[in-house]
C-alpha cells in the first residue's frame, strides 16, 4: 500500500485576489502566509514545519493559559493536559491540533471546519467554522462556533498572526530588525499577566510600555 506524502501542515489551501495571496493549512486551519505584491504582511513558516510561537493559529476552544489545566465551569471542574510544562499551564486550546475539514474553495475564499472530539477536559460538542477571504481591501476572518449539546460550553477564540517586519532575521537578530519598525495600536487598556504568564486583569496603557496609540518605535 502506497500513502501518499502531503506536508506535515496537511494540504495546503491558496486564495488570491488582486495584489494579495494567502495560503491556509489543512492543520489548525491556519494562515501560514498571506503576500501583498509579492511581499510578506506575516511572518510564513514552510509547509512541513511546526508553527514557530503559534504563528498564524486559532487558539479555541480557549486561549491564552489555564492555570495547573484545571478549571471549572458551571459548578463542576475540569481537567486539561500540562502542555506548557515549564510553567505548568495548559496552554490555547486545540483546534491547532487537529487537521480540519475543507468545506468550500474557491479563487479569493476558504472555508474549513472543526468538530472538537468529545475530551475528558473539554466534554462538549462544539463545531467551529473559519472562513479566510481576500477582497480589494485584504484579508478578513470570520469565525462561527455551534454548541450541539445540551449543556453550556464554555469557549472562547483568538487569533495569533505575527506581522512581518521586512526583514529576513533569524533568532536573536530579530529583536535588532523589530527596534527598527514602529507600530500603533489604539487601544486604551491592556492585559496584565503575573510571571507564568496567567491573565491577572487589565489596566490603562497610560505612562505604561504598553501605549501604542500614537505610532511608537518598538525598541523598548
Amino acid at each position: 500500500m502506497t500513502i501518499a506524502a502531503t506536508p506535515r501542515t496537511g494540504h495546503q489551501y491558496t486564495i488570491t485576489h488582486g495584489d494579495y495571496v494567502a495560503v491556509i493549512t489543512e492543520l489548525g486551519a491556519a494562515l501560514r502566509k498571506l503576500t501583498y505584491q509579492g511581499k510578506n504582511v506575516i511572518a510564513t513558516f514552510g509547509a512541513n514545519e511546526v508553527a514557530p510561537a503559534s504563528s498564524g493559529q486559532l487558539l479555541i476552544p480557549y486561549p491564552n493559559r489555564i492555570e495547573d489545566g484545571v478549571y471549572t465551569f458551571e459548578g463542576k471542574t475540569y481537567e486539561l493536559p500540562i502542555d506548557e510544562h515549564e510553567r505548568r499551564n495548559a496552554i490555547h486550546g486545540y483546534g491547532y491540533r487537529a487537521y480540519w475539514t475543507l468545506e468550500n474553495l474557491d479563487e479569493s475564499t476558504v472555508t474549513l471546519s472543526w468538530r472538537v472530539p468529545n475530551m475528558a477536559g473539554y466534554p462538549f460538542d462544539v463545531v467551529v467554522a473559519v472562513t479566510y477571504t481576500l477582497t480589494d481591501n485584504g484579508l478578513s476572518l470570520t469565525v462561527a462556533a455551534r454548541n450541539n449539546g445540551e449543556t453550556n460550553a464554555p469557549w472562547a477564540l483568538a487569533i495569533h498572526p505575527w506581522l512581518a517586519n521586512g526583514f529576513d532575521g533569524y533568532g536573536d537578530e530579530i529583536d535588532g530588525q523589530n527596534a527598527q519598525c514602529s507600530l500603533m495600536v489604539p487601544a486604551d487598556t491592556h492585559v496584565t499577566v503575573d510571571d507564568r504568564l496567567l491573565p491577572t486583569g487589565t489596566e490603562p496603557v497610560d505612562g505604561t510600555k504598553y501605549d501604542f496609540r500614537e505610532p511608537m518605535k518598538l525598541d523598548q
